[in-house]
């Protein structure tokens, strides 16, 4: 489970909750060097472009370090990161029963060789989820006034918004679940 103060945004029930002081926009014209000033001096723990890069403050101070402070920031910065508008359903009710962190293709990979762990497979396994969530919400379909009798309408609705929603992202390949089993180096 993620911390707070973590290196990436958390979901939250609005996207635009995620926009608050660790977050900051800079032009994309900016060095690594001045982006790390920038962010140092505003306490981000991100910087954006206002479109679809961003970069981790201590991803810029491992730049300068490797004597790359004079090039771009956005050269090292993920690219065709998720835009949400502040309206995202999908991510209120996604994030409905718990903590979801949406990362970049790679993140996981990178963040796993960086805790000193080497992958052994990364298998996608997002028609599962599809799956499940299918069966879960036809299953309490059939059983619905035993479930609201027990749960509440309030608490069944909730969690059947919750499965709808899994199984229409993950049919359409928004959003991807992946296991990884990685053995310590």
């Amino acid at each position: 489970m993620a911390k707070a103060g973590h290196g990436y945004p958390q979901v939250v029930a609005r996207a635009a909750d995620l926009m608050d002081g660790r977050v900051i926009t800079l032009s994309a014209r900016r060095s690594v060097e001045r982006a790390l000033a920038a962010g140092r001096s505003a306490r981000a723990v991100i910087v954006t472009d206002g479109g679809r890069r961003a970069a981790r403050v201590t991803d810029l101070e491992r730049a300068r370090e490797w004597q790359l402070g004079r090039r771009r920031w956005t050269d090292l910065a993920w690219t065709n990161v998720p835009v949400l508008s502040a309206s995202a359903d999908e991510i209120a009710t996604r994030s409905s029963i718990g903590l979801y962190i949406f990362v970049p293709p790679g993140e996981n990979e990178r963040l796993i060789a960086a805790a000193g762990f080497m992958l052994l497979s990364a298998d996608d396994v997002t028609a599962q989820a599809e799956t499940i969530a299918g069966r879960w919400y036809e299953a309490r379909a059939t059983h619905r006034a035993e479930l609201t009798a027990r749960e509440g309408e309030a608490n069944f609705e909730g969690l059947q918004r919750f499965l709808a929603c899994v199984r229409i992202v993950s049919a359409e390949r928004r959003l991807s679940r992946f296991c990884f089993v990685a053995q310590k180096t």
